[in-house]
């Protein structure tokens, strides 16, 4: 199982990629999954496990490493049972 992720891309020019972050609770930021910024502004997430639930957000990063706001989350629903 997996989540793919898409979202616009940032207005601002200096932006050099994307942070994604997932939660298991609703209004939490949770984890950073990915350890460099993505350029696309896509993302996989491979590692999610049947029978959860999920709240993503991304921010946008600048060359300088300051970090965005984040976005609003959006949940996923993984199928099946936990083992």
């Amino acid at each position: 199982a997996y989540v793919s992720l898409s979202w616009a891309i940032s207005a601002e020019a200096n932006v050099a990629g994307y942070v994604v972050y997932r939660s298991e609770q609703e209004g939490a930021r949770g984890a950073r999954l990915n350890n460099a910024p993505v350029g696309s502004p896509t993302y996989r997430d491979a590692s999610v496990a049947a029978g959860r639930q999920y709240f993503y957000s991304v921010t946008a990063i600048d060359a300088t490493g300051q970090e965005s706001s984040a976005s609003a989350a959006v949940e996923a629903q993984i199928p099946g049972t936990q083992p």
